[in-house]
């Protein structure tokens, strides 16, 4: 993996990733209204996650970070294009923008029924993770300011690199931090090349996900 300008650079195990990306996904989050669900899939639910920060992320410049990762399998837009459903049917958050609930004033994630991923192929091929045009592409979507109200919180780009598929994930921090953009990578990886898909589901004993160590 290589990290642009913020984000860790650690890998993370990957048997964990999937539980250990809703909870970084939520960190911004608090469940305060039972009267909105949010449906995951399977019948399972969560009650509406608003905005609980001290700072003022919306209005925040430098809100968003790169991620490019090289996959040792052939570009296939087909493949790329399910691997990105199948990430969006698992995390909530990846099919939400930020709505307004004007009664109270506050901010949530206001989750709709299709994925908000932006993912664009760029029809051209490079030579790797050190190519000029994934440097270009990160500094233009970072360099922007996002409409939250109407755009996701992830997108992609992704070229062919010779044999090899590289993607770069350019995420905005109300979706996760550097540790849980990792995993989700890792997530798009393995389905991309597996077929393998993720799904969380609530447990009893934890608030949202179970995401122990």
């Amino acid at each position: 993996f290589f990290v642009f300008r913020r984000g860790m650079t650690n890998a993370i195990d990957t048997g964990k990733a999937a539980c250990y990306i809703m909870h970084q996904m939520m960190h911004n989050a608090r469940c305060t209204d039972k009267r909105h669900e949010i449906a995951l899939g399977g019948g399972w639910t969560v009650e509406r996650q608003y905005l609980f920060t001290e700072r003022a992320h919306l209005m925040c410049p430098g809100m968003c970070f790169g991620l490019a990762a090289l996959i040792d399998a052939p570009h296939d837009a087909e493949r790329i294009r399910a691997a990105v459903a199948a990430l969006e049917e698992a995390h909530p958050f990846l099919r939400a923008v930020i709505g307004h609930q004007a009664e109270d004033n506050r901010f949530f994630y206001d989750v709709t029924a299709v994925g908000k991923t932006d993912w664009t192929d760029a029809h051209e091929e490079i030579a790797g993770l050190d190519a000029p045009a994934i440097f270009g592409r990160c500094d233009e979507l970072t360099g922007r300011d996002w409409d939250l109200r109407t755009e996701g919180l992830l997108k992609i780009v992704t070229w062919k690199a010779n044999e090899r598929l590289c993607a770069l994930f350019v995420f905005h921090h109300l979706l996760t931090d550097g540790r849980g953009a990792l995993g989700l990578v890792q997530e798009f990886a393995d389905c991309y090349v597996t077929g393998l898909e993720f799904f969380l589901r609530p447990t009893d004993d934890l608030r949202y996900f179970n995401f122990e160590f």
